[in-house]
């Protein structure tokens, strides 16, 4: 009985003690007051909740925190300090991170002046998110660095970046959803995946890059039943690179991408995969007027199509070269899912080289200007017969 006592009381102790690290602060930067001195304040293990308010000048770090919500007021503003501070919100080693609000201002940059990241990095940090921030200015708005995040309710604008407005790599998995990431370095990307990184993209937009979305030696996933947009960037709307996949699964719009040239437009492979599955009746990618071309496939490239629209392209709607394959499927009959067309391209609806192959041509419909020697109307090239 006397055991049983003692294990109840030491159980209870251990739980009060728990508790009693949980902490409430608010920290008010046009008063004086620190954010910084106020997570030293703080057991690394919460749960904890910080909110600020005013107008901080501040490089925020978090080191080794379990369980931290970090939330703005409204009008909050991040300003990042003098020095040499990776970004404003530099989260490290942490997990179960909540960043809420903010918004967050970088300098000003000339072309040509090297920017480093001014919004928000995770560095070896899961579980964690940012939702509603506002990031403006600088470099990088959002780095993710062998960590996983959750972006949602989001606006990151004017970055001056050379490589990337979101940066993810070092087998990182970011999640966006609602999204919005525009007015970049002309010759940047908005969204970059790469070493191992992987992004799940549900919906948002990504507008005036050189390119929207970049993935090289990553992956990228578009869940079924969502839209991201993908508009108006100077050289390409998704460019995937050797050894990286992306499968767009929901209602991808590609819209006004590409300057003309050869090798820009909507969608370019170069040596990577690209898959656009017919999983549900609703349009799936939809590609149009691209200032080049509708889709370029290249070097080894490869795609599986089941339910596409290219229309209205600068040049030609498919290109398919140096070794690569096209494979387009069957439509589901019931109903009858998964249907792809190319109309309207200033060149050739379809073009091959000579070293390439397009599979189940038949499934194509609405393209009346083909340009391709090995186009097989059915689902793989003829095997030989005894």
């Amino acid at each position: 009985m006397r055991r049983k006592v003692l294990i109840c009381l030491l159980s209870s102790s251990v739980g009060l003690g728990v508790q009693a690290f949980a902490t409430t602060l608010t920290v008010n930067c046009d008063k004086g007051q620190s954010v910084n001195a106020g997570l030293a304040k703080l057991s690394k293990t919460g749960p904890h909740t910080v909110t600020v308010s005013g107008t901080c000048t501040e490089d925020i770090a978090i080191r080794g925190f379990d369980d931290l919500q970090l939330l703005a007021s409204p009008g909050t503003v991040l300003n990042k300090a003098p020095g040499s501070a990776p970004a404003v919100i530099d989260v490290v080693a942490s997990s179960r991170i909540v960043i809420d609000g903010f918004t967050i201002e970088g300098p000003t940059l000339a072309p040509g002046v090297p920017a480093t990241p001014t919004g928000i990095q995770f560095t070896g940090s899961v579980a964690s998110s940012v939702s509603h921030a506002t990031i403006t200015g600088g470099g990088s708005g959002i780095i993710v660095d062998g960590s996983q995040a959750r972006i949602t309710d989001s606006t990151i604008s004017e970055s001056w970046a050379f490589w990337a407005t979101v940066i993810v790599f070092d087998a990182s998995i970011i999640e966006l959803a609602n999204v919005t990431l525009e007015a970049g370095h002309p010759y940047s990307t908005g969204l970059a995946v790469g070493l191992l990184g992987s992004a799940v993209v549900e919906s948002g937009s990504f507008r005036d890059f050189g390119a929207g979305i970049s993935v090289q030696g990553g992956g990228l996933v578009n869940p079924s039943n969502t839209g991201p947009v993908v508009f108006e960037n100077n050289r390409v709307g998704l460019l995937i690179g050797p050894a990286a996949a992306a499968e767009l699964q929901g209602d991808v719009q590609f819209i006004d991408n590409g300057d003309g040239s050869d090798f820009s437009g909507g969608i370019v492979v170069d040596g990577g995969a690209l898959h656009l599955p017919n999983y549900s009746s609703l349009p799936g990618t939809v590609i149009r007027n691209s200032n080049g071309q509708g889709l370029v496939l290249m070097n080894n490239a490869s795609a599986r199509i089941g339910s596409v629209t290219i229309e209205g392209s600068g040049l030609n709607g498919i290109v398919v070269l140096n070794s690569s394959t096209l494979q387009f499927e069957p439509p589901i009959p019931f109903p009858p899912f998964g249907t792809s067309s190319v109309t309207g391209s200033a060149a050739k609806d379809v073009f091959c080289d000579s070293h390439s192959v397009v599979t189940g041509g038949a499934y194509i419909t609405g393209a009346t200007k083909i340009t391709c020697k090995n186009l097989v109307s059915g689902p793989s090239v003829p095997l030989p017969q005894p």
